[in-house]
Parts: structure tokens; C-alpha cells; sequence
């Protein structure tokens, strides 16, 4: 496996942990109809920090991340990219 599939290949294991964490902290909520859609959740981002370094210190998280800071980095980036209140997708159904 060449060195560039590798890193992209963490690259997703860590923005799938960094969601699943923000998922958990309440920041992002899953869609009840997509579940592979996720959108803002209310809760404020520093829940997602403080449950995902428990989980780092703890060791529940493997190897995905090298730090605690890399992970915040990576909860900070997947929260950004699901802004909006509500599931792109339903929202878009509902509009047509």
C-alpha cells in the first residue's frame, strides 16, 4: 500500500472518531432518517474536547490520534464542516 493511501486512509479513521466523538458529546446530532448525515447539536464543541481526551487518555481511542491536540484539531474541523440546524438532506427534501 503506497504511503499516500495509508495517509488518507487515517485521515478518515480520524474524522470518523473526531464525529463519533462529537456525536457523543452532543454537538453534532445523527439524522433519525440519514445516518450518515450529522448537523449541529447544540451543545458547545468544548464537550466534544473534554469527553475525547478522556477517551484519549483512557485509551479507547487506539491509535487514531498521536495527541491530544490533533484530536481536538480534528473534532474542531468535522464540527465546522456540519453547520446548520438541521439534516442537509431532509431540509433539501422538504424544500422540493
Amino acid at each position: 500500500m503506497s504511503a499516500i493511501k495509508r495517509l488518507i486512509e487515517k485521515r478518515e479513521e480520524q474524522r470518523g472518531t473526531a464525529i463519533r466523538i462529537a456525536v457523543q458529546a452532543g454537538v453534532l446530532t445523527r439524522c433519525e432518517h440519514h445516518s450518515d448525515c450529522v448537523f449541529e447539536g447544540g451543545h458547545d464543541v468544548t464537550d466534544a474536547y473534554k469527553l475525547g481526551n478522556y477517551q484519549l487518555k483512557a485509551g479507547m481511542l487506539g491509535g487514531t490520534f498521536g495527541s491530544p491536540r490533533e484530536m481536538t484539531d480534528c473534532i474542531k474541523s468535522a464540527v465546522s464542516e456540519h453547520f446548520g440546524d438541521e439534516c442537509p438532506r431532509c431540509a433539501k427534501f422538504m424544500a422540493d
